[in-house]
């Protein structure tokens, strides 16, 4: 993390931090495997696999398949009902230097890549989510999909998955036999949640094979895709003046080669929150605010430059600007970062919904919120709630049930007491409609807790003796 000093200027009727606060990023590339021994051991069984599904007639013959390389579209895809810009980041890509170590090269001629001292060079690409990745993963958010039709030919889980560092640990990952006989693989998922469909059994192109996560050798929640074509060469999906090993692209659409940009803009009621991996990152979103209160705006960027210029304007309900500022990165070039500032409205500017406008790299990107209402207690439903919560009154902890399962890994959720004021809350354990949370540090009284999920909000009370 860095932290810079405040400077705070008084605005009309309130007052606005204009440095960022705070940046994070990922510097360098995620590390990834599997190890020599592991991919030999992959192929192998790979190998195996095709021989006995050709000889059952479930893969064709190889004199069959057709004469033309296939095209992929994206691996990955986020969840219904999240309307985030964008929730990923490309930390590396195949690495075309054949030497080692410190000896880069990536298909665009630049260094978006890695290689080790043991004889290995990045071999796939890189899909790191950002931002909160390991809450992404932990509420399932990001999906690996099939880039093309095909069959599986190998499916591994059951390995642990909230890897952070350099390990031998094996990873969860699906194998992928297309029509042009070239495999793609898919790994890093997170454990249990792949396809339950069996080895020999097709997949449609954009079916979901699996959650993205952080199993195997791996440092943070992303998706290894890695391809190889009817020889079991090694492809680079990506077209470009560096690429050693195929002249086309791959893709049915090719993604621009490290696109600056903003995948999440955002309001806050405090900080977000980042643990040390593989802890869970707090949002501590909100969209409602009351004059009391100190609103957070946060900007989640990839391929964050030194001295790239981000304009942020705070805009009032009828649109006239309320205030607006200019920031220019003091950091040194990040795949993943975040940057966030603070504002106080004063109690003499309109309630209603207000915007935070933020431009870069050309683009503009907007988050709305509310001012004036009480944050939580507005929130509340129509008709019976399914939110329930036990034990209540409590003291340490409180689980949170979703009836009927029409709740199932919300969004989204808050915990304001009796005058809308957001609490911090920890999370104690997450399941699949279950949520356990720590209210230990709350001081004794009533709150209204809500969550949201698909743009619907739904609340209930608790006591905390």
């Amino acid at each position: 993390n860095i932290f810079v000093n405040a400077q705070i200027v008084p605005v009309g009727k309130g007052w606005v931090n204009t440095h960022a606060i705070s940046g994070a990023g990922m510097p360098a590339n995620i590390i990834d495997g599997p190890t020599k021994a592991q991919r030999i051991a992959i192929q192998s069984q790979l190998n195996k696999n095709m021989a006995l599904l050709r000889a059952q007639g479930i893969l064709p013959a190889t004199q069959n398949l057709q004469r033309t390389h296939i095209t992929f579209s994206l691996p990955i895809q986020l969840q219904s009902g999240i309307n985030d810009y964008s929730f990923y980041s490309i930390t590396a890509y195949v690495d075309h230097d054949t030497a080692y170590p410190d000896h880069l090269q990536d298909y665009h001629c630049g260094t978006l890549t890695y290689d080790k001292p043991n004889a290995y060079n990045h071999q796939g690409t890189d899909f790191f989510l950002w931002p909160f990745p390991w809450y992404r993963m932990d509420h399932q958010q990001v999906k690996a999909v099939a880039a093309a039709a095909g069959t599986i030919i190998m499916k591994q889980d059951g390995e642990f998955d909230r890897s952070c560092t350099m390990n031998s640990n094996p990873w969860n990952a699906v194998y992928l036999l297309h029509s042009d006989n070239s495999v793609s693989w898919y790994g890093h998922l997170k454990k249990g949640s792949l396809t339950s469909k069996n080895v020999g059994q097709s997949v449609a192109e954009g079916e979901m094979l699996g959650i993205v996560g952080s199993s195997g050798i791996s440092t943070g929640p992303h998706l290894h895709f890695e391809v190889y074509d009817v020889n079991s060469h090694l492809i680079d999906p990506f077209s470009g003046p560096c690429n050693n090993f195929n002249t086309d692209s791959w893709w049915k659409n090719q993604l621009p080669y490290m696109e600056p940009g903003i995948n999440k803009t955002m309001t806050n009621f405090s900080p977000p929150v980042f643990p040390a991996c593989p802890a869970q990152e707090y949002p501590n979103a909100s969209d409602n605010f009351t004059f009391n209160d100190t609103v957070w705006v946060s900007n989640y960027f990839r391929y964050l430059n030194t001295g790239d210029l981000v304009s942020i304007t705070i805009k009032r309900p009828n649109g006239s600007v309320w205030y607006s500022w200019d920031w220019n990165s003091p950091w040194p070039f990040y795949t993943a970062a975040y940057a966030y500032w603070w504002i106080k409205i004063g109690a003499g500017e309109p309630a209603g919904l207000w915007t935070f406008q933020t431009v870069y790299n050309t683009q503009t990107y907007t988050h709305q919120f509310t001012m004036g209402y009480p944050a939580g207690i507005q929130a509340s439903n129509s008709g019976e709630s399914s939110l329930h919560i036990f034990p209540n009154p409590a003291t340490d902890k409180i689980s949170l049930t979703f009836a009927n399962g029409d709740f199932d890994h919300p969004d989204d959720f808050q915990i304001s007491n009796i005058l809308g004021k957001q609490q911090a809350i920890h999370i104690e354990k997450l399941s699949a409609n279950e949520l356990v949370l720590d209210i230990s540090a709350l001081t004794p009284g009533l709150y209204f807790i809500s969550t949201k999920k698909n743009g619907i909000r739904k609340s209930s009370v608790f006591v905390k003796q």
